[in-house]
């Protein structure tokens, strides 16, 4: 397997945890198919020469990738860029996270 697919490979099961590896890489195959000009629909790789092909490709080549193009836009002066995703957590009811948490809303409640 080509290192360039392998890349969109791996980061493709970082996409789709819930699938199994050959899944993913049916799925890359057909998507990739016009890009890499296959003639033919290729057979899907045994597990074993998947995980051959992930030490291959190793973690060095996606920490440079990762670091290439993750870190180089993620500072503004001192400053680290995040981003939040609006995403909220539920926490029981009680005195203790009343004083750590809050509460969202217009009026505190009672802790119970």
């Amino acid at each position: 397997m080509p290192t360039d697919f392998l890349v969109c490979y791996v980061i493709v099961l970082a996409l789709f945890l819930q699938d199994a590896c050959r899944e993913v890489l049916q799925r890359v195959q057909e998507d990739l198919r016009p890009t890499l000009n296959l003639a033919v629909q290729p057979n899907v790789a045994a597990k074993s020469a998947i995980t051959q092909a992930r030490v291959q490709l190793g973690s060095p080549t996606l920490h440079a990738l990762f670091t290439r193009l993750v870190t180089r836009g993620a500072w503004y002066r001192q400053w680290r860029l995040v981003t939040l995703d609006g995403t909220t957590l539920a926490t029981p009811n009680s005195t203790s996270n009343t004083a750590a948490f809050r509460h969202s809303g217009s009026k505190a409640r009672p802790p119970i």
